[in-house]
């Protein structure tokens, strides 16, 4: 296990033997581990499913400004000429 309370991928085999050993305590204790892998593995998913959704908020604003900025001044309302309100009939 790592400091952070996780089981490496390369380790996960190796590590298996002990939740099937004959031993009830070390079963116990290899459960426990397990059990606290992926608590820890659920966590940093989070934080990384959160992480991510900031980056693209943060990417829409970004995108958001610089349209804005393209406008150099403009109201942004379509011209008259293109967008006829009245029915012609």
């Amino acid at each position: 296990m790592t400091w952070e309370g996780i089981i490496p991928r390369k380790r996960r085999k190796t590590f298996e033997q002990f939740l099937h050993h004959d031993n009830p305590r070390i079963r116990a204790c290899a459960e426990e581990m397990l059990n606290q892998d992926k608590a820890e593995r659920a966590i940093m998913r989070s934080a990384a499913e959160q992480d991510e959704a900031m980056l693209d908020q943060h990417i829409l604003a970004a995108e958001y400004n610089a349209d804005v900025s393209q406008l150099d001044g403009k109201t942004g309302e379509p011209d008259d000429a293109r967008w006829i309100t009245e029915i012609p009939f």
